[in-house]
């Protein structure tokens, strides 16, 4: 890139031209032209625009650690951050899970005299969500209702919808619903009026509460504020349906879509096609995929994990191998560790335990790494077949990829070792157990002590009847 020697553009030309490419993913041509206004020839300097314009395109990228760079930089230009600057830093943050380092830079804002906006607050509690760690979020959660207070006792912001709503999530997040509906009427007595992303939300609460009814009051209401449902909000109703096992209802709710000429998104389709799963109507959930690809709506590799998991429960482990093909030949979907586990799970059931094998080396072959629960139904699919040398490879392998057995685990290993005569090797699972600190539950106790009276060893399992009540177990 060059410019032309008879043209001196200025810094609101730069900043634009930044701005520009920033917004169509050309990082290089911006960083291009911000060197240029960095080097020594230039009649341009970076202002803070220019950097917080460079910050922000970084955050949307969800690039941290470059944000942070273009920040100290931006200090060492001697030009002060502002509310753009710190609000563009928390995004980042947020973004990456890191909200330590988000809240470190809340204090910050405030030791600089710098207020915070809507947009800190609403971004601070959506937040909450993203490190997936119940406790700290719970702490987090107090935190945001704190910044409530203080956003009310403030002159420069006022809580707003966005605001509410985060705040509203992030309590369904941490499953704590009375206090989500407390929000939701604060925000009305507020005299916010809530949008129809805010009923979304709210019966996406009730939802989760079990308390279907509410969720459908909560719709009514919706609709007699004038406010007209979208394909989001049916969805949450649907979707509210469904965790309350209430199939029925959620396709009434769904044909009420239909007429009211509410076109159904990908996410509607697979969440009825979960509830299909839920009652064991495999047919039912194929009418509606093949319904499904003749809309706009396409299938996504949760549909066909629902689908494939739904023929598998139906013990139709042929359907589940079509579908399987189907999701490799359809673009944008490939299977996952959830498919090849269903799909491994099934041939166990069917007790072929050859095709759950092949489906195993397809799965890593594809550079996905099984778990726990993949490995106990291989060994309970070698139990159900009697294939006990099988069982043990998987035992090795399992050890080999350095995954810690649990419980079931060891539950599953208990009944091979007894079916193949070797009691005292059953026995052992129990110091093994202790040895990776796994406390036997009721479940691994019950198999030890099934295997000890099949071995004709009674007093041995009264020990370990004696042993389990010791631990503090009490017998079914």
């Amino acid at each position: 890139m060059t410019l032309n020697s008879n043209f001196t553009p200025d810094e609101i030309l730069f900043n634009v031209m930044i701005d520009t490419c920033i917004k169509c993913k050309w990082f290089d041509e911006a960083l291009w032209l911000f060197g240029y206004m960095k080097g020594t020839d230039s009649k341009v300097k970076p202002d803070e625009i220019t950097f917080n314009t460079l910050i922000k395109g970084y955050s949307m990228n969800r690039d941290k650690e470059n944000a942070f760079k273009v920040f100290e930089e931006m200090k060492s230009f001697n030009l002060k951050p502002n509310d753009v600057t710190y609000n563009s830093l928390i995004d980042a943050c947020v973004w990456c899970s890191d909200m330590d380092k988000a809240w470190s830079l809340f204090s910050e804002m405030q030791d600089n005299d710098i207020v915070p906006d809507n947009f800190t607050f609403s971004t601070l509690i959506k937040g909450i969500k993203s490190t997936k760690n119940p406790k700290k979020d719970q702490r987090d959660l107090e935190k945001a209702f704190s910044l409530l207070e203080q956003i009310k006792s403030s002159k420069n912001a006022n809580p707003d919808e966005i605001l509410y709503n985060c705040l509203i999530d992030a309590c369904i997040w941490l499953k704590d619903f009375h206090r989500a509906v407390s929000v939701f009427n604060e925000m009305a007595m507020s005299q916010i009026k809530p949008s129809s992303v805010t009923y979304g939300i709210l019966i996406k609460a009730y939802g989760y509460a079990n308390q279907l009814d509410n969720a459908f009051n909560a719709f009514l209401q919706m609709k007699e504020n004038k406010l007209v449902p979208n394909d989001i909000t049916y969805g949450c109703l649907i979707d509210a349906c469904i965790k309350n096992g209430n199939l029925h209802r959620a396709l009434k709710v769904y044909h009420d879509m239909k007429k009211d000429k509410i076109p159904v998104n990908t996410i509607i389709y697979t969440t009825l096609i979960k509830g299909y799963t839920r009652d064991y109507k495999l047919e039912e959930a194929l009418t509606l995929y093949e319904e499904m690809k003749n809309s706009a709506s396409k299938p996504n590799t949760v549909t066909f994990n629902s689908l494939i998991d739904c023929s598998v429960r139906c013990n139709q482990i042929r359907t589940a191998e079509r579908l399987f093909n189907d999701m490799k030949d359809t673009h944008d979907t490939k299977p996952d560790l959830i498919t090849y586990s269903t799909l491994i799970k099934g041939f166990c059931r069917d007790k072929n335990i050859e095709a759950a094998f092949k489906i195993l080396n397809e799965m890593k072959n594809s550079g996905i790494e099984p778990d726990e629960v993949l490995f106990n139904s291989l060994l309970d699919g070698c139990f159900k077949s009697n294939e006990l040398d099988l069982a043990f490879k998987v035992q090795t392998m399992m050890q080999d990829s350095g995954i810690q057995p649990s419980n079931v685990t060891y539950s599953i290993l208990i009944k091979i070792y007894g079916k193949s005569r070797n009691l005292n090797k059953a026995l052992s699972m129990i110091q093994e157990m202790k040895d990776w600190k796994i406390k036997p539950g009721l479940i691994v106790y019950t198999c030890l002590i099934q295997t000890c009276i099949k071995s004709n060893e009674i007093d041995i399992a009264l020990q370990k009847f004696k042993e389990m009540k010791y631990d503090g177990i009490t017998g079914d």
